[in-house]
């Protein structure tokens, strides 16, 4: 019983963090489609001559090991599964075709929601990281101008000896 509610509570943190990344997501698709030869409809045409079974749950625009893929996450009628099927985004051909139980499934959930997490950390690092790179910019600066104020005073300084 403990182990079902863990399993639960795993699962909606992962959608939680995922949905948290839509927006980012969303961007990426958006780039991504723009190198796509095949649109989502007709990766979905391709998908259905060869599983006719099911309903699409899913489709994402994703690189995937250097290849741009159209994943589609397709419920099976009467179990748990899932079908995730791959259709090459230049080419419209089918890369693979695989079934997912739902404990797959859940173990997906929490490796994309530690990745979310993971990729979230690195970006507050990098804007950190950037904060300091301008404070040190802002240092420089002030560095500069009163140097420049020194030496504007001190030029006036050579002029005033030199009336005298």
């Amino acid at each position: 019983m403990r182990l079902n509610t863990l399993s639960r509570s795993i699962a909606l943190i992962a959608l939680l963090s995922i949905g948290l990344n839509t927006s980012t997501l969303a961007k990426e698709n958006e780039s991504l489609e723009g190198k796509a030869k095949i649109t989502r409809a007709q990766a979905e045409k391709t998908i259905h001559k060869i599983w006719h079974q099911g309903k699409i749950k899913s489709a994402e625009l994703e690189e995937e090991n250097g290849k741009l893929v159209w994943t589609f996450d397709i419920a099976t009628p009467g179990t748990k599964d899932i079908i995730e099927a791959h259709v090459d985004a230049k080419t419209g051909k089918v890369i693979s075709v695989d079934i997912e139980t739902a404990a797959d499934e859940e173990k997906e959930a929490t490796a994309e929601a530690k990745n979310a997490k993971s990729k979230k950390e690195i970006k507050k690092s990098e804007k950190e990281d950037d904060g300091d790179k301008e404070v040190k910019k802002s240092k420089k600066e002030v560095k500069e101008k009163k140097e420049k104020k020194a030496k504007a005073g001190k030029d006036d300084d050579d002029d005033k000896d030199e009336k005298k």
